[in-house]
């Protein structure tokens, strides 16, 4: 994984699409807990998992869980968070907490944490604390990775506009869904070592011409869908002029001018050590 700042275009490749290299490779949560929003994260996982081979939280936690059967995986979600019980591994546990309170777990618990688009399930103001907590139940030496979305998605004017309306009315109300142009930062401000990141881009629409392009639009279609009621609020929009929006974006990025989305991977580590410089001992 290799450190990048600069942020990029699946056209940026000479090689095609960059986003590729990588394959193989009680607070509310804004969208809600339907079933309908259970199963877009649920196909995101596939997606991203497709793409990049990784998942989305839960799932992730499923997922690694059987593919190492000797290992203890606990996760931790939102209240209501619904899944088949069924799904979830022997050695796989779910824990339902609020994550602006301590997390239910002893200090040095962990090996490894694996957080992702967190944006709209922790407020900024909370981010610092979190970090810190996150760093408390790590082992020393223990890995941080950290995948998060800049959203303010990159197309046509419509594409373009819209974003910007919606990441101006999340921001209002205290979330940041823009983590990915600074979580690198959030990290090592926490006190967390060995920083290393990478901007990928995820193409959407079906001018890529690719199968990822395509999910990646429905996928963001539906979850814009599942923002509404809670945009309205903010724009004083009606329902009618926002889904009249919603539908001329997603027949620009499908039929008129490409667009993608920017993520970040940030992979770093708990010190070994915790050496005070100004203790003697």
């Amino acid at each position: 994984m290799t450190e990048s700042d600069g942020y990029t275009s699946p056209d940026n490749d000479e090689r095609g699409l960059g986003w590729m290299d990588n394959k193989k490779a009680s607070l509310p949560y804004i969208l809600g807990n339907s079933w309908k929003e259970i199963e877009r994260r649920k196909t995101q996982h596939v997606i991203f998992q497709y793409a990049l081979g990784r998942a989305s939280a839960g799932a992730w936690a499923m997922d690694i869980a059987g593919l190492y059967p000797n290992c203890i995986v606990d996760g931790i979600d939102v209240p209501q968070y619904k899944f088949n019980k069924d799904d979830v591994p022997n050695n796989c546990n779910f824990t339902t907490c609020t994550i602006t309170e301590p997390l239910p777990f002893e200090d040095s618990t962990f090996d490894y944490v694996f957080i992702r688009h967190m944006g709209l399930a922790v407020k900024a103001e909370n981010w610092p604390a979190f970090l810190i907590e996150l760093k408390r139940v790590m082992k020393p030496g223990g890995y941080l990775e950290w995948m998060d979305t800049d959203g303010a998605f990159h197309g046509g004017p419509e594409v373009t506009k819209f974003m910007s309306d919606v990441v101006g009315a999340i921001g209002k109300n205290g979330y940041d869904i823009r983590l990915a142009r600074h979580n690198h930062r959030m990290v090592a401000t926490a006190g967390f070592s060995d920083v290393a990141h990478n901007v990928f881009s995820i193409p959407i629409g079906s001018l890529w011409n690719e199968v990822i392009g395509r999910a990646f639009s429905n996928d963001f279609h539906q979850g814009l869908q599942s923002l509404r009621n809670y945009i309205l609020l903010t724009l004083n929009i009606s329902t009618e002029e926002y889904d009249r929006r919603l539908t001329t974006v997603v027949h620009e990025w499908n039929h008129v001018l490409k667009a993608f989305a920017n993520h970040r991977i940030v992979v770093s580590r708990k010190a070994l050590y915790n050496i005070d410089i100004d203790d003697p001992k």
